[in-house]
């Protein structure tokens, strides 16, 4: 499946929350693939947190607009997050399982998995360790040494299906973290990943996961610290994807 999606063909976004993502992404499985469709990309995944509640849905329309659907999940760990995508039947399998697993050990109806058990279920899977990643956050706080050590049994499980992903949301801190985060990626031996960590497919449409944020935070729209600085988090074209990252095709 992956191997078909060549570069040539444009680029496909591996981050993308519904609003299956409860209270966190702004539009539903079927906006998403009609949007990759007028965007003409040949491809997109659907991630939503700790959930495939919407991967029917988005496998149906998909299938009608002419977009091949990915499914994966952000997957929420004991310490941090990674983004797990499947590219085979047992991929899928073992997401389904790792995600169930979430839900049923999870403290306070908190899901949450640990390491050990997504890299014992690593088979058909692709893992992006991103920003929030465990080894991401380590990266980002100056442990790049520590952070390589805690990279390699991620590459030693996944082999060559883990990647660092790499976001420039053209925040305040956005070119030193892509900077970081691309310098792990070299000094591990593993290739970075793009994505844009969609949660709107357009920027008008910020302000309502905005809102979708404060009802999960349970506090009023006007007294909320917003964790983002801008509308960014969209669906953007390609030629816009690889124009954020120019330097680094």
């Amino acid at each position: 499946m992956f191997e078909s999606l060549g570069v040539r063909m444009g680029f496909v976004h591996l981050h993308c929350r519904s609003a299956f993502s409860l209270k966190d992404g702004a539009f539903l499985p079927e906006a998403l693939a009609a949007a990759a469709a007028e965007l003409g990309m040949p491809a997109v995944a659907l991630t939503d947190r700790d959930a495939l509640y919407g991967a029917a849905r988005f496998v149906d329309a998909c299938e009608r607009v002419g977009v091949r659907p990915i499914l994966g999940s952000l997957l929420t760990l004991d310490e941090g997050e990674v983004l797990l995508l499947a590219r085979t039947d047992a991929g899928y399998a073992n997401l389904c399982r790792l995600i169930t697993h979430a839900h049923m050990s999870g403290e306070r109806g908190e899901p949450s998995v640990t390491a050990g058990e997504v890299l014992r279920r690593a088979d058909g899977l692709v893992a992006l360790l991103g920003p929030g990643s465990p080894p991401g956050r380590l990266a980002l706080r100056g442990r790049l040494g520590a952070a390589r050590e805690l990279l390699r049994p991620w590459r030693e499980a996944f082999g060559g299906w883990c990647f660092v992903e790499v976001r420039n949301l053209l925040e305040p801190m956005s070119a030193a973290e892509v900077r970081t985060l691309l310098r792990l990626a070299d000094e591990a031996g593993v290739p970075a990943a793009a994505t844009n960590a969609v949660r709107h497919l357009v920027p008008e449409d910020a302000f309502v996961a905005d809102a979708l944020e404060c009802m999960r935070e349970l506090v009023p729209v006007a007294e909320h610290h917003l964790t983002r600085w801008n509308n960014e988090g969209f669906l953007k074209p390609a030629a816009a994807m690889r124009g954020l990252f120019a330097g680094r095709p």
